[in-house]
């Protein structure tokens, strides 16, 4: 068996040096401590009852991250969307119809597939870009809605009373 060549060295060393890397990332992402605080939020002190060693002993208290909550959006964006939406969905209606209608048309002989074609392109650009404005209003709304969520659900978070303490 001839001796290693340099490219099997090289590539020995940079499977190595692979492995090493993906070992060093998976220890320090699991090397995470569940008490350690985030640079931003509230924390919390939560008593967890059903660790293993609490059912030897009292229970073990450990700290929650609350996050602080910030809004995206202003009260004039969400409104300025909602009317978009709104005047958008109709646009895109009445441009359908259009493109309906030329397609009956052709259907019933009054014009040909090519003028069909001609009249039909402006119509079809319009609807594109009116599809990408509805859905950047859309978004908008989505995300007033999920931020809306976020809240309710940190409220009812921050409302429930800690468990009571059994010794």
């Amino acid at each position: 068996m001839p001796p290693f060549s340099s490219l099997d060295i090289f590539v020995g060393l940079a499977a190595i040096a692979v492995a090493g890397f993906a070992v060093y990332l998976f220890w320090r992402a699991s090397s995470g401590s569940p008490s350690r605080e985030d640079d931003e939020g509230v924390s919390i002190l939560v008593e967890d009852e059903y660790t293993t060693s609490s059912l030897l002993s009292s229970p073990r208290r450990r700290q929650i991250s609350v996050p602080e909550v910030t809004t995206h959006l202003q009260s004039t964006e969400i409104e300025r969307a909602r009317s978009n939406l709104r005047t958008l969905t109709l646009r895109k209606e009445l441009l359908s119809m259009v493109l309906r209608r030329l397609f009956e048309a052709e259907d019933e002989g009054e014009i040909n597939r090519d003028e069909r074609v001609r009249l039909s392109r402006g119509y079809e650009t319009e609807l594109r870009d009116l599809n990408e404005e509805l859905k950047q209003s859309e978004l908008i709304m989505t995300l007033h809605e999920l931020e809306t969520i976020r809240d309710d659900i940190l409220k009812k978070f921050e409302a429930t009373p800690p468990a009571p303490r059994t010794e």
